[in-house]
């Protein structure tokens, strides 16, 4: 902005704007369920992210049990499963589409019968953490 009247002062020349980005990613579980038989000793669970990025995006994978079970149908962490080793998930930046990435988790056989076991696999991103 400029004037040739002397009596008019413009204190700010300028502004700033930012764009503030709008656009979304969707990182997701490439399977909703899994079933693995416990002599099977691994299971492998893989993330995909759906959409472009410019910058990394990660997520957070963790084990829990599922408080809405009875505790006969709980996994036991430790007995039955053991703790998810490397769970942080990085995408780097690229274009649309990216391969899927895997985590994998240890299954704990034993010889003891007993019930079928259930226990979950959570994702958050690391803001939610």
């Amino acid at each position: 902005m400029s004037t040739l009247d002397s009596a008019v002062e413009i204190p700010q020349p300028e502004l700033i704007v930012m764009i503030q980005d709008n656009d979304r990613v969707v990182v997701s579980f490439t399977e909703t369920e899994y079933v693995v038989n416990e002599s099977d000793l691994l299971l492998e669970v893989c993330v995909s992210l759906d959409g472009a990025t410019e910058v990394p995006v990660s997520v957070m994978l963790a084990l829990q049990p599922d408080d809405q079970l009875s505790p006969d149908m709980m996994a036991t962490f430790g007995s039955d499963t053991d703790v998810l080793r490397d769970p942080e998930i990085t995408f780097p930046p690229s274009v649309f589409p990216q391969e899927p990435i895997c985590r994998t988790v240890t299954i704990i056989n034993d010889t003891i019968f007993e019930n079928d076991e259930i226990f979950l696999v959570s994702m958050s991103t690391l803001r939610d953490r």
